[in-house]
């Protein structure tokens, strides 16, 4: 397979604040990629310290309502896709147990 009948997405960073925000324009596309509709949506990313050593992580995804009617399993997917990519992230960050 050549990769061009698969979904994918588009990015561009819109605000970098080193070390508290990310913001992005987050396009979902369909099979058609670039010559067929991109659904735009807004990805932020905030971190702050909670404790020393420690911190938060929140992630809103927004923008969301054109995808929802156009392409609803992708949709659909959003909030448990992110919710795996952060179940995972938190994995990673925890101290080894010896």
């Amino acid at each position: 397979m050549d990769g061009t009948d698969a979904d994918g997405f588009d990015a561009e960073i819109l605000e970098l604040v080193p070390n508290w925000r990310i913001v992005w324009r987050w396009g979902f596309a369909g099979p058609q990629r670039r010559n067929g509709p991109v659904y735009d949506s807004l990805l932020t990313v905030t971190l702050a310290e909670i404790a020393e050593g420690a911190t938060a992580l929140k992630l809103v995804h927004s923008r969301l309502d054109e995808l929802a009617p156009a392409m609803p399993e992708v949709a659909q997917g959003v909030r448990p896709g992110w919710e795996d990519v952060l179940a995972k992230l938190a994995a990673m960050s925890r101290p080894a147990v010896r």
